[in-house]
């Protein structure tokens, strides 16, 4: 990230002395004490809220404190870091962290911009790290300190029955360690997986993604089923007919012009598997643990979708999970670069299990009984944005949306989706409140105007940048 910019956003988004003097006169009705613990020297004498007293990580158990704040030795807080963290409190949160950055030969640089808070991408990566506050109560139940801080901010976010982030820079550290991963993911149960193929080119393409899933996969409980959109000619009829002759699959047809989202519907209530996974013609699985994955992710409770990492051809990356509002519309970060695996921020949201708000329909997995029971896809959204849709809405019954980077798919260059005037308005009545609140698993601090996660030196909405451009996908 370019220090310049980040100095120029640091520079707009300074505490006034306007603020700070509000700050300072704020009244709770009920003033949280917050006992700050930290093992090395620190002055709060600056800071706009006073409910404080200042601990040792030994002392943590005795503290007197309604609250614990924990800051690694070493860093500084802002002088409304402790106002904020009442203030969250004050709302009822007993779980709180912040954004943070580092310093060196004193310029401020790095800034870690969190998501909201985000089970599935915590239980991978701790991207919470080792500052945040917690009620007494509430660390008190999980056992105390822990010799590992993941370990600890797992147990606290999972028992915690609000969990609030303050995207707002309140800590920067001297040194910043690397964040600490995990890989392990909850074996697979052995479903039955219904794979529903969107046949929208020819024979060629079809077969590859067909020969591809069965040579490319060491799992054999699967079954498919072509969603028939394609134009037709004779090979491709004939390879129908083969297919339907020998029990290999199931075809189930819509035509060129069909409702996509109508289409994908039948299929699934056509479909037997526990699980349906939907999959773009000339896509196909790069390792063969691929469903594995994919179904790994399902198992976790509350995951009602699971996603892929989707690769072009050419090894650059074409979707890491969507992000919503990125230029105004429904894209993805990073697409088209080349894979940046030494680069911290590409790893933190390409390179790592996470949550996000919506998946793209290539690669999709999510149960069928969950499928069904929310109607499918919206079939009012004819050729795009129905799997998008679908993610919000599993969002609203309180299930998650998880992208994983070790479920690769090669893809593909998309054909692209001419979106009518009513699927577009359809879009925009769906996607408003995200577009003006921005996505919640992407750091409001990011430049929607960008395919990299970059600072927002000077800030565009997302609502106006698709205003600007009219685009979704």
């Amino acid at each position: 990230m370019n220090t310049t910019d980040y100095l120029e956003f640091l520079e707009r988004t300074a505490l006034t002395g306007l603020e700070l003097s509000e700050q300072e006169r704020t009244r709770f009705a009920h003033p949280p004490l917050i006992s700050v613990i930290c093992d090395g020297a620190m002055d709060l004498s600056a800071q706009s809220y006073r409910g404080f007293s200042l601990l040792r990580r030994a002392e943590a158990g005795s503290a007197q404190g309604d609250f614990l704040l924990f800051v690694p030795e070493g860093s500084v807080l802002s002088r409304d870091a402790l106002y904020r963290f009442a203030f969250e409190i004050a709302l009822g949160a007993d779980f709180i962290y912040c954004d943070e950055d580092r310093v060196e030969n004193g310029v401020r640089k790095e800034p870690r911009f969190k998501p909201d808070y985000s089970p599935e991408t915590l239980m991978f990566v701790n991207y919470i790290g080792d500052c945040f506050a917690v009620s007494k109560r509430l660390f008190q139940s999980c056992g105390g300190v822990a010799d590992e801080a993941h370990s600890l901010v797992l147990r606290l976010c999972g028992a915690a029955a609000k969990v609030a982030h303050i995207p707002r820079v309140l800590l920067t550290r001297g040194a910043v360690r690397e964040s600490e991963r995990r890989s392990f993911i909850p074996p697979a149960a052995f479903k039955s997986v219904s794979v529903i193929v969107i046949s929208d080119r020819g024979r060629d393409e079809l077969s590859r993604t067909l020969r591809g899933l069965e040579s490319g996969s060491v799992y054999s409980n699967y079954s498919f089923y072509i969603a028939d959109a394609a134009p037709h000619d004779s090979r491709l009829e004939k390879l129908y007919s083969a297919l339907e002759k020998n029990g290999a699959a199931r075809i189930i047809g819509g035509g060129e012009s069909c409702n996509r989202a109508a289409l994908l519907n039948r299929c699934a209530a056509d479909a037997e598997g526990e699980y349906l996974l939907f999959l773009n013609a000339a896509s196909y699985p790069v390792r063969e643990d691929f469903l594995e994955q994919l179904m790994g992710i399902l198992a976790l409770d509350g995951v009602g979708a699971a996603g892929s990492m989707l690769i072009n051809r050419d090894g650059t990356l074409h979707s890491c999970g969507t992000v919503v509002g990125l230029f105004g519309g429904l894209f993805s970060l990073y697409s088209g670069f080349a894979p940046r695996k030494n680069d911290p921020l590409y790893r933190n949201f390409a390179g790592t299990i996470r949550n996000v708000t919506v998946l793209p329909i290539d690669g999709l997995m999510t149960s069928r009984e969950l499928f069904l029971q929310l109607c499918g896809f919206d079939e009012t959204l004819q050729v795009a944005g129905f799997s998008e849709d679908y993610c919000l809405r599993l969002m609203a019954m309180g299930k998650r949306a998880v992208y994983n980077p070790n479920a690769e798919l090669c893809v593909l260059q998309p054909l692209p989706v001419a979106i009518d005037a009513k699927n577009d308005m359809r879009l925009m009545d769906v996607f408003r409140p995200l577009l003006v609140s921005t996505d919640p698993f992407y750091n409001p601090n990011y430049d929607y105007n960008c395919g990299v996660p970059e600072v927002a030196s000077a800030p565009v909405s997302p609502l106006i940048l698709h205003s600007r451009n009219g685009k979704w996908v």
